[in-house]
């Protein structure tokens, strides 16, 4: 994908849906299959993600071809490799193109899924709320939380702490990201929480009920509802969670987000596990 050219408005990037990038898989027949065949890709990444790397590099190499989720997409499994990908700054790889398969439903127009200018612009609209002096606002205010809970684990002696450390991240995130201290309004942030993320390493997208993924797009669905409706207060007396200060923040520019840009870009910052 090209990058934008020029400067590009919110009107204009809200009419610009990430589009999910995929190749022929005739494009990618000069490249070693990995080794795994559709479905079963699927399942051998999310069950064991360093396992599977590790298993296509020594059967294929460095980069390979595979039908993941669906669609032909090239495996990059070296440093090197992933160094052309990550330290792009020509505008040669797209993200938004990359990720929109995987996360395009659930995490719509998030940063990650914007491109060339639509991106620049939109970071630069969040750096005054992600300003030295207001993470040190957010540190100072996450720290008692993290001493007090790190001392009941102590006292536990034994506790799942992968659950542990994923409860006390989401309490941190409703507290200092979100804002949102009510215990009820907290588990039911949480639920959805998990629930959505929960959805992305989904195999199957079947956008019905009671699916993995159809339970995703509910709580999507679910907590968009619940931004939108903390938006008119955070804008009319701000508070000190991020989400207050990028309610009321203005850029260089004095360039604000809309509601609806305020929902899609909270979220991937709140959850935990998720990539956007």
């Amino acid at each position: 994908m090209r990058p934008y050219a020029g400067r590009v408005t919110t009107s204009q990037a809200d009419r610009m849906p990430a589009p999910a990038i995929a190749p022929p898989w005739s494009a990618l027949a000069h490249l070693p299959h990995c080794g795994h065949p559709p479905v079963l890709v699927d399942l051998a990444l999310l069950r064991d993600t360093l396992g599977f790397a590790r298993g296509v590099m020594a059967r294929a190499g460095p980069v390979s071809r595979a039908m993941l989720v669906g669609r032909p997409q090239a495996l990059l499994m070296s440093a090197d490799a992933a160094d052309v990908i990550l330290g792009d700054t020509r505008g040669r790889v797209s993200a938004a193109g990359g990720w929109a398969p995987f996360l395009g439903e659930l995490f719509p127009r998030g940063l990650i899924l914007r491109d060339g200018a639509v991106h620049r612009e939109h970071r630069r609209r969040m750096l005054p709320a992600l300003r030295r002096d207001a993470l040190e606002r957010h540190l100072a205010r996450m720290a008692p939380r993290i001493a007090s809970t790190v001392a009941a684990w102590r006292r536990a002696g034994r506790l799942d702490l992968h659950e542990a450390a994923r409860r006390l991240t989401l309490d941190l995130a409703s507290d200092v990201f979100l804002g949102i201290d009510n215990p009820a309004e907290v588990a039911a942030a949480h639920h959805d929480f998990d629930q959505l993320v929960d959805a992305s390493a989904a195999v199957l997208r079947w956008r019905v009920p009671l699916t993995r993924y159809g339970r995703g797009l509910a709580a999507r669905r679910r907590l968009a509802a619940r931004l939108a409706a903390l938006i008119p207060a955070r804008r009319a007396a701000p508070g000190d969670d991020l989400f207050s200060q990028l309610c009321a923040g203005r850029d260089d520019d004095g360039q604000a987000f809309d509601d609806g840009e305020l929902v899609d870009h909270r979220w991937p910052r709140t959850t935990p596990r998720a990539a956007p």
